[in-house]
């Protein structure tokens, strides 16, 4: 995951880990393990995040697959 890019687009989006924890339906330790890439988001969390953010394809791919 590139996590530098991750931050920069939550960041930008202005919106709080609080409510991404509940879009996502996991703990916000959860959150903060695959944040810093302890443990990978799921396929269903990293659709819930595009959906959420608005990210194009290529911009899932530079976070997710890079």
């Amino acid at each position: 995951m590139n996590k530098p890019l991750f931050d920069e687009e939550i960041e930008k989006s202005g919106l709080r880990p609080g409510f991404i924890v509940d879009k996502l339906g996991i703990s916000p330790q959860a959150y903060s393990k695959k944040r810093n890439g302890i443990v990978p988001f799921t396929l269903k969390e990293a659709k819930i995040l595009r959906e959420l953010f608005n990210w194009s394809d290529s911009k899932v791919c530079k976070i997710f697959l890079d």
